[in-house]
């Protein structure tokens, strides 16, 4: 059924879906979920959590607050509410990101040998179109032609539900 009233969005940094897995625990970790992991402890740990998925995707915090939607999306954040300009990382959360990135190509080992700049800019800074689609939000991926060691990942990432997440996101990437 075709939504004619449907928000699309372009987006850059999709390939942070790839992350999937381990962002729970890599916010709790930080101490920015409820003990039940099941919501942000408050709104200041949301917004961390959209700056921190930006410097997980690319070592940078220079953002526009409208390139920001699929992470406003995954970590329940209303959309239409602005963003500050910039945060300031703290020394914990900046090697909790590089222990993420780390994690990530140790799990999936056709990666384990290449930088975190390099799977970044292979992986997570990729462009991407989501659509609401009402009860979810489907996110197509631009293609490219290393896509195919994507075969290779061993975890899911086709479909991104956390328990503080309204609404699923399913991911086509290679399909």
């Amino acid at each position: 059924m075709e939504n004619s009233n449907a928000q699309i969005f372009k987006v850059k940094n999709a390939g942070i879906v790839l992350t999937t897995p381990f962002l729970p625990m890599f916010f709790y970790r930080l101490g920015y979920l409820a003990d039940s992991r099941r919501e942000f402890i408050d709104k200041e740990k949301q917004i961390r959590g959209i700056f921190l998925l930006q410097y997980l995707a690319t070592y940078s915090l220079e953002i526009k607050d409208s390139e920001l939607m699929l992470f406003k999306i995954m970590l329940n954040y209303p959309l239409s509410d602005p963003l500050p300009c910039n945060i300031e990382l703290t020394s914990k959360e900046t090697s909790l990101i590089d222990e993420l990135l780390n994690s990530l190509k140790i799990n999936w080992s056709k990666m384990k040998n290449v930088s975190n700049r390099g799977f970044q800019e292979t992986f997570l800074r990729r462009e991407g179109v989501l659509e609401d689609m009402s009860d979810y939000w489907n996110l197509k991926m631009e293609e490219k032609p290393y896509d195919v060691l994507l075969d290779s990942v061993p975890w899911s990432y086709s479909m991104v539900k956390y328990p503080f997440q309204e609404k699923l996101i399913r991911v086509n990437w290679r399909n």
